[in-house]
């Protein structure tokens, strides 16, 4: 019981602690305390950034240059809290899945945000304990990568949430064929909207869907 305890309460602790180091750096730097759900993506890019090869990308994030609006965050952590939970079941549109129920409502509780960032804090132990720089996005991925820091920096896109979103299905998606993933992205992005949905399509994508 003490254990089931713990298992809850840990994550929880891990987020305050985080919480209070930013506010410190914060302060210190004269910047905007960052907010909890942004806290939350920072560290998950951190962790993805960790693991996958060629994602320096993320830097961009965990090291607060590229800083999300809070309703981003949210969607983002809801969107793939229930895309993870959800894994075992058969995908839609040759392997992105449709828009979620609760996106189309855009309603959900504080109790629900918290359900979805336990479900992506639990994926992320698994994710911490694999090796550093041990997964191999793909050659296509890591283009399309490369393409999006570019045009992020140069702000023909607002944030870096596509960069994100192809590194998770990486992750997700293991053992298939990845460099499959960014046509499939786009395939998804053109079918469903996402709060974020791209703008801008990488140059390399674009050229395959010609």
């Amino acid at each position: 019981m003490m254990q089931c305890f713990h298992f809850i309460v840990e994550p929880v602790k891990n987020i305050t602690a985080k919480l209070k180091e930013s506010r410190k750096r914060a302060k210190n730097e004269k910047r905007e305390p960052l907010e909890e759900n942004q806290l939350f993506i920072v560290e998950l890019a951190r962790d993805l950034n960790r693991v996958c090869q060629r994602s320096e990308v993320l830097e961009n994030i965990w090291k607060l240059e590229d800083i999300w609006p809070t309703p981003l965050c949210r969607a983002f952590i809801l969107e793939w809290a229930s895309l993870l939970e959800s894994k075992k079941r058969p995908m839609q549109l040759d392997g992105w899945p449709e828009e979620s129920e609760w996106r189309k409502q855009d309603l959900f509780s504080e109790n629900e945000m918290e359900n979805a960032k336990r479900t992506i804090i639990n994926w992320t132990k698994d994710l911490r304990a694999q090796p550093e720089q041990s997964v191999w996005p793909g050659e296509a991925v890591a283009q399309v990568l490369e393409d999006l820091q570019a045009a992020w920096r140069s702000r023909h896109m607002p944030n870096l949430l596509t960069a994100m979103e192809l590194l998770m299905w990486v992750l997700l998606t293991q053992g298939l064929d990845k460099e499959a993933i960014p046509q499939q992205w786009l395939i998804w992005k053109q079918r469903t909207q996402k709060i974020g949905a791209a703008r801008y399509i990488p140059h390399s994508v674009r050229q395959k869907s010609i």
